[in-house]
């Protein structure tokens, strides 16, 4: 029944779990919550038109989040030993419940086709997606930042 329900499903709201593959099966675009880490592997195993907002990482020594940049430049290699993070005092901080109804409405209104996006957000999506060495993921896969979320975290644009 589960696999029934991700075939049929308008959308799939998901997080880092095993059943987030499946939806990709069937094409189905997702709305990616607490994606972390924050990283071109990460991203290329969404679904086409998929919305994405990943959780901050608080900096604890300067009491500041990184940039979208700086989480991009993290190394972070599947063998290491340890808690990453928490090895390196970054502390990640969950999406927030408001967040995630931002997002999750965004997804719905476009599956509608009912969204309808402004010149500022695009602006903010691009330069978000400048940050990554190609723009397959923004132009093949279409894959999206939440729109809400960019907007309220813009200094996490900054370079």
């Amino acid at each position: 029944m589960d696999i029934y329900l991700l075939a049929k499903c308008k959308f799939f709201i998901v997080s880092a779990t095993g059943l987030a593959m499946i939806p990709r099966l069937f094409r189905k675009p997702q709305v990616f919550v607490n994606l972390i880490p924050l990283q071109m592997d990460s991203l290329l195993s969404l679904s086409q038109n998929s919305l994405i907002i990943p959780k901050k990482l608080l900096l604890r020594k300067e009491n500041r989040f990184l940039t979208f940049k700086e989480m991009f430049e993290l190394y972070l290699d599947i063998h290491y030993k340890g808690n990453y993070y928490e090895d390196n005092n970054i502390e990640p901080v969950e999406n927030t419940p408001e967040e995630i109804l931002d997002v999750v409405i965004e997804m719905d209104d476009r599956q509608n086709d009912t969204w309808q996006t402004q010149k500022a957000d695009e602006e903010l999506q691009d330069i978000f997606w400048s940050f990554l060495p190609s723009d397959v993921l923004k132009n093949k896969y279409r894959l999206r930042i939440g729109t809400e979320f960019l907007r309220k975290n813009k200094d996490l644009l900054k370079c």
